[in-house]
């Protein structure tokens, strides 16, 4: 994953998580969609 300044747009970083971000972001994005998913079959 790289990290990139907002403001120069250059590369800041560079993270070698092997996946577990993307992992976290993906069961986050997920959880997030249940959850709407769930009030909304709720009215």
């Amino acid at each position: 994953m790289l990290v990139l300044s907002a403001r120069t747009g250059r590369v800041e970083a560079v993270l070698f998580d092997e996946g577990y971000l993307t992992q976290v972001r993906t069961e986050l994005a997920g959880a997030i969609v249940g959850f709407a998913l769930s009030r909304l079959a709720g009215d």
